[in-house]
């Protein structure tokens, strides 16, 4: 089924746009925030918060599984995290787990339509997630990270 699913979104926003919605995921991860913007809805993240590391960057999973669980999706999101199963998620669903600005961020970004980004979106964000933390849940060191 993800291989069919994987078709139609090449066929319908082509290569070069799957490339795109791959780095706003990635972005996304890596905690960068929209410009001029907090990370999240409901709060500016500080050197105190979960989701912010030392150097003040934004830890994107974590942020994400906060979000999740406000939105009460926590489950979806922690089963991307780590090894195992993960869940799929819906467009509707994203939308309600990130901010409004967090989504305008991605349509300005991208330049690609809410109704193909979201669902494009939704369905590479799980694999994402996973790709992008360890076995234990951790976020995975980037290369040439020690």
């Amino acid at each position: 089924m993800s291989n069919f699913l994987g078709d139609i979104f090449n066929k319908v926003t082509g290569a070069a746009s799957e490339k795109v919605v791959n780095a706003v995921v990635g972005s996304f991860l890596s905690g960068e925030r929209p410009e001029g913007g907090e990370a999240s809805a409901s709060s500016s993240p500080d050197s105190s918060s979960p989701t912010s590391s030392s150097n003040g960057q934004i830890d994107g999973v974590q942020l994400l599984l906060e979000q999740a669980e406000k939105a009460g999706l926590g489950d979806k999101v922690r089963s991307w995290i780590g090894s195992g199963e993960n869940l799929p998620i819906t467009a509707d669903e994203l939308r309600q787990i990130l901010s409004s600005e967090q989504v305008n961020h991605f349509l300005s970004k991208t330049g690609i339509p809410a109704n193909i980004l979201m669902p494009a979106i939704a369905f590479l964000l799980p694999k994402a997630v996973d790709n992008h933390t360890n076995a234990e849940g951790y976020t995975a060191p980037k290369e040439g990270e020690g």
